[in-house]
């Protein structure tokens, strides 16, 4: 999603917010209508989930997922800045129809991509591992 399509990305997540939350507060509309306006590019990472004797839909799901890492990896190698967003419109039935995206198809994010700002904001504290990490010893 380039150039004046970003505008009507905005549009369109306002309108189904709206659908879903009609009590969502007008600032945060206006953030979310100009969120798309904030990259260059916006890529829908989607997935074509189909039945398969030997690729289980968690592995169709899990390849999507790898790839827009990957992508993600690479835009940041080539020095632009990119960010992986999903929230409620990524996973809402309507969006994903809106889009272009059939039944089979599921909405996994919206990869956000454009150049660094002369400000690069400070990482996030990140949590201990050991809430997250365990070795299994047998």
């Amino acid at each position: 999603v380039r150039g004046a399509a970003r505008a009507r990305l905005g549009d369109l997540l306002v309108e189904t917010t709206v659908a879903r939350e009609p009590a969502t507060p007008h600032a945060q509309l206006e953030k979310l209508r100009q969120r798309p306006l904030h990259a260059a590019l916006v890529i829908v990472a989607s997935a074509l989930l189909r039945d398969h004797p030997k690729v289980p839909e968690i592995e169709q799901l899990l390849s999507v997922g790898a790839a827009a890492m990957n992508l993600l990896n690479a835009f940041h190698a080539q020095g632009f800045g990119a960010a992986w967003l999903t929230g409620p419109s990524a996973y809402d039935p309507e969006v994903a129809r809106r889009l272009g995206l059939d039944g089979a198809e599921r909405l996994v994010g919206f990869l956000y991509v454009g150049s660094v700002g002369t400000v690069v904001p400070a990482a996030p504290a990140r949590p201990a591992s050991r809430g997250f990490v365990s070795e299994w010893q047998g």
